[in-house]
């Protein structure tokens, strides 16, 4: 049977050195935070090339960030994010894959390994520092032997009662294959690579006298389902002995695991002690095969698989070894040790405590450079204050973390023009472990105030552009003329100043004319319309904060002559 190693993590993050290989890069305008924005070539190579599906044995991925203005690295610290969707970043775990990983880069450059996943294809590396991507394909490659032929049979001889496991060395197997000794055909039991096969002995096609030998050939023919399957023999390859009656299997046991402690990544070398130990066998731990590497009659060397469950930080897990002889065949025999081997998650993380904030206000449209002060910060990090995740959160310092305020919305215009956020929490995405303060930020929301309007006096049918002078105007804003509850929409004309806002004046209706009355030129009596004088509002419209200018425009009538009421004589 075949056994999958889970590696431990290979994880070589910001590296001084590398090579360049010249891969096509997207770039485009990034840098977070404050300051001017610069282009970024981001670009990522993996050594060896390619690599073979199903194994445990990785590609290193190297990122290399040069800004495009000078050719200079950027800040060491820098966070760029290398995305995969096949195989697995930093660790070879087939159950939970890591396909995003943050890195940070040191002279420009940082490293990770990529595992292969179970199946041929290929793997789309991504590597972003901001908005820049640097891209990258990576083969995983079916392999297939070019060469078959066999090397010998161990052990090369047995009863000719049959039932014997032995291993058929060579190289190129590959499944489904027939192996036969003396022309009849064995049991495979188990092709563990393309190196070996274990088979069961069949009984020989003529009995073998008392006291002879008898060697035979053996052959093996491979894929069997290529349209023509070769075949390879050993001449005389195995010999069968005569009337010799199989001996009693050895009781096999297990004493102890040097050492008896490793990672719940696995990778751990250990050392089962015991006896009866024989090729072919299968080391279980927690469950999972170990990739065997050497057996003695009392020793077998292992390498440990991951362990069947996560085990956090600052936690243990106890898991069972088990060994099994004499795979398939009626002398099958296991022996079981139990806890035998203690996956270790390592030290407990510190917690993460939230001190301070400072500043501790800033504009509801965010930006605002924040430092936050604590303890048992570790990089990636997430920031939420009042329930919004922040953005461009850095980690200066395992006590110092700093962010840029997001953007707020403002349902309604806050009260002196300030809205609160409540509660803030730092939470270290690697470990999942956060802490929370009930600070307060306090974001400012622009108030808007008018000081001066000009010109105060336009037409009935408006159109007259009217500039208002104050402070606090935010785009987009609202302009009305009112009078009592009847409000008159202008129209905004040019860029939205925090001091000034130029609108047309709407057309206003009869209606909201005073009227006085009069003497016609025939001497009639009659009505006449008097000019009005109304208010100027301006809201901001994102925050709905407003301000009203009392009695600053005056309508001067389109018809201001006397109207007689009664009809003419």
């Amino acid at each position: 049977m075949r056994s999958t190693l889970l590696a431990p993590a290979l994880l070589l993050a910001a590296l001084a050195t590398g090579c360049n290989s010249g891969n096509p890069v997207a770039s485009s305008p990034t840098e977070p935070g404050p300051g001017p924005a610069v282009q970024f070539s981001v670009s990522v190579t993996a050594n060896p090339p390619e690599v073979i599906a199903g194994t445990t044995e990785p590609t290193t991925l190297t990122v290399t960030v040069r800004r495009q203005d000078n050719q200079q690295s950027p800040a060491d610290g820098t966070q760029v994010a290398v995305t995969v969707d096949q195989g697995s970043l930093g660790v070879a775990n087939a159950e939970a894959p890591v396909r995003v990983l943050n890195l940070a880069l040191a002279a420009g450059q940082a490293r990770v390994s990529l595992f292969p996943g179970a199946q041929p294809g290929q793997a789309t590396v991504l590597a972003q520092v901001g908005q820049s991507i640097g891209r990258l394909t990576v083969p995983f490659l079916e392999t297939r032997p070019n060469t078959f032929f066999l090397t010998g049979v161990s052990p090369n001889e047995g009863t000719d009662l049959g039932g014997d496991l032995v291993s058929v060395r060579g190289a190129g197997f590959r499944e489904p294959l027939r192996v036969s000794f003396g022309g009849v055909q064995a049991r495979v039991v188990d092709v563990p690579s393309s190196a070996q096969i274990v088979v069961e002995t069949p009984v020989p096609a003529q009995p073998v006298d008392i006291g002879t030998v008898r060697p035979v050939d053996v052959a093996v023919t491979n894929a069997l389902t290529d349209a023509v399957p070769v075949t390879d023999t050993l001449v005389g390859g195995f010999t069968y002995r005569g009337g010799a009656e199989p001996p009693p299997p050895t009781p096999v046991f297990l004493t102890s695991v040097q050492p008896n402690t490793g990672p719940p990544e696995g990778g751990t070398t250990v050392a089962l002690s015991g006896g009866g130990f024989s090729s072919p066998l299968r080391v279980t731990i927690g469950g999972k095969t170990a990739v065997v590497q050497s057996v003695s009659a009392s020793r077998i060397l292992a390498r440990t698989p991951s362990s069947a469950a996560p085990v956090p930080a600052g936690s243990t897990l106890l898991a069972d070894v088990t060994v099994v002889v004499a795979l398939g065949s009626a002398d099958e025999q296991t022996a079981m040790l139990p806890g035998g081997f203690t996956y270790d998650g390592g030290a407990a993380p510190d917690p993460v405590v939230v001190s301070a904030l400072s500043p501790g206000q800033g504009p509801a449209a965010g930006g605002t450079l924040v430092t936050v002060t604590g303890s048992g910060f570790v990089s990636p990090v997430a920031v939420v204050l009042g329930g919004v995740r922040q953005g461009s959160e850095q980690v200066i310092s395992a006590t110092e973390i700093r962010f840029t305020t997001a953007r707020v919305t403002v349902a309604a215009c806050p009260a002196g023009g300030v809205q609160p956020a409540m509660g803030l929490t730092v939470t270290n995405l690697g470990s999942g472990i956060s802490g929370t303060a009930p600070l307060v930020f306090n974001f400012q929301v622009p108030l808007p105030r008018v000081r001066r309007v000009s010109p105060t006096v336009g037409g009935q049918l408006g159109n007259t552009v009217v500039t208002i002078e104050g402070e606090g105007f935010e785009a987009p804003v609202r302009v009305a003329f009112a009078e009592g509850a009847q409000q008159f929409a202008g129209v905004v004309q040019g860029t939205v100043t925090s001091g000034q806002v130029r609108a047309s004046s709407p057309a206003v209706p009869d209606s909201l004319f005073p009227e006085a009355d009069c003497i016609t030129i025939d001497n009639r009596p009659g009505k006449r319309y008097l000019p009005v004088t109304v208010d100027v509002v301006i809201e901001n419209q994102g925050s709905g904060c407003s301000d009203t200018f009392p009695n600053a425009f005056t309508y001067n009538p389109t018809f201001p002559e006397c109207r007689p009421t009664t009809p003419a004589p």
